[in-house]
């Protein structure tokens, strides 16, 4: 053997430092339980904008006066395989992706309404 002194390390840390370093993870903590409610909040407000424009759809024929001829534009026609498809498509696409079928604007069965 050597007489080389082998290095140590030591890892400790202190009371004050341990204290610390609880805090700023209660901190952290705390916002991110903070970011999560706005989330929340965020995607309730656009379960409930999803639901009411479906809702929408749901009861009446169409549109009338989008075509700026007087006809009736249906919903069929806006949404996603219809001719103006790209006008509704994004949306389609939000109600699908949804997990409750309560606000879905097609019925059980798939089909669009007309």
């Amino acid at each position: 053997m050597s007489d080389d002194i082998e290095p140590t390390f030591s890892f400790a840390i202190t009371a004050q430092q341990q204290e610390l370093a609880l805090r700023q993870a209660r901190a952290k903590i705390a916002e991110l339980e903070q970011r999560v409610k706005e989330l929340e909040q965020d995607v309730t407000l656009k379960q409930k904008g999803l639901g009411a424009v479906a809702s929408l759809i749901n009861e009446p024929y169409g549109v009338s006066g989008l075509h700026l001829n007087g006809d009736i534009a249906p919903w069929s026609e806006l949404q996603t395989g219809g001719r103006f498809e790209e006008w509704l498509h994004d949306f389609d696409a939000a109600i699908k992706q949804q997990s409750s079928t309560a606000i879905a604007p097609y019925g059980a069965s798939g089909e669009s309404h007309e």
